[in-house]
């Protein structure tokens, strides 16, 4: 019987959580399907933790790992698919708006011989948040012209991955994740489905616009080094403008034996125009300088405090950005542990 993993990040989600277990366990899954749940507690300091322990006495489906703080979503995401090890995972939000009555669409779609079953947003069930998909289409169009990634536009994590797949992502290990580009850009076999969101089942989103903005620089400045050729240009054009404006000088003492510019604001202009352009290439080496500054030292992307497999600390769940593929492929904990969610 194949089996698959929900992996569902959580942050402060104790009014919802009860209501999307509910929710996940109502829906019709194909009977040749063993379907598991795995939260990841993204460092919740609300009664997310207790809920959780309860809920896995009571369905014995559901497992959870406990991170020691909060990492982030994308984290969240890497440690459950570190985690895993069923035939397939699903990534998916526990806030309610991931519909899961999409996945059975998404198991037979997987089952048919795709690799990678992909969403795409086509609409929004909260209100005022035009601006927050203008930008979001946006982002995805100018990403994909600056990178080597085809990102799909309003393509969120919620996402169904092979073991293949699944065994592949997790030989990524760079500290500033965009899972989104990563999984663009593996090149299996791939399916796209349509979805709208639904609203949150309770409480307010916990993915602020500073983190928004982060993420898009992750996924930006992970996935391509065009800004730093965009730069340059810009220094270009800034110096063509005051070849122009020296030739307009020149021109003007040679003809009429004057300045055409007794002031200083063409001066002003392009010292200014050459000051901004050194700003914005400072800035942007700056970014790519710190990002490599992150990664080079090494750090676990994310540590895992407690498991619902075991009492004791996972410590060695966590990986190194340096973990070796082959540590990777033979599992996630030593030989005195098992694996999360193992189908036996």
């Amino acid at each position: 019987m194949p089996s698959v993993t929900l992996i569902v990040p959580l942050l402060n989600e104790e009014e919802g959580i009860v209501s999307f277990h509910q929710r996940v366990r109502s829906v019709n899954f194909p009977e040749s399907v063993d379907l598991r749940i795995l939260f990841v507690d993204d460092g919740s300091t609300d009664r997310t933790p207790q809920l959780l322990e309860q809920l896995v006495l009571i369905d014995p489906h559901c497992a959870y790992l406990r991170l020691s703080r909060n990492f982030g979503q994308q984290a969240a995401f890497s440690a459950g698919l570190d985690a895993v090890e069923t035939d397939a995972a699903i990534m998916m939000d526990g806030d309610g708006q991931h519909p899961p009555e999409l996945i059975p669409e998404m198991l037979r779609l997987w089952m048919n011989g795709v690799e990678i079953v992909r969403t795409q947003r086509v609409a929004t069930a909260e209100a005022g948040s035009t601006f927050k998909n203008f930008l979001s289409r946006n982002f995805y169009k100018f990403a994909s012209l600056l990178s080597e990634v085809e990102m799909i536009p309003s393509g969120p994590d919620f996402c169904l991955l092979s073991s293949t797949a699944i065994q592949a992502i997790r030989q990524y290990r760079e500290s500033h994740r965009f899972l989104r580009g990563i999984v663009s850009m593996l090149g299996f076999p791939t399916a796209t489905l349509l979805f709208t969101p639904d609203r949150r089942n309770a409480g307010e989103t916990k993915f602020s616009l500073k983190k928004q903005i982060k993420l898009a620089s992750d996924g930006l400045f992970s996935f391509s080094t065009t800004p730093l050729y965009f730069s340059i240009g810009l220094g270009l054009v800034f110096l063509f403008v005051a070849l122009v404006e020296l030739l307009i000088l020149l021109a003007s003492l040679v003809l009429e034996g004057k300045s055409v510019t007794p002031g200083w604001t063409s001066l002003m202009v392009v010292t200014a125009g050459g000051f901004g352009t050194t700003m914005i290439l400072l800035g942007i080496i700056g970014i790519y300088v710190g990002k490599v500054f992150e990664q080079v030292k090494q750090r676990p992307i994310y540590l895992v405090a407690r498991s619902s497999a075991t009492s004791t600390s996972l410590g060695n769940l966590s990986r190194s950005i340096q973990a070796e593929t082959s540590d990777v492929s033979k599992g996630h904990c030593r030989s005195d542990a098992q694996p999360l969610l193992q189908v036996k």
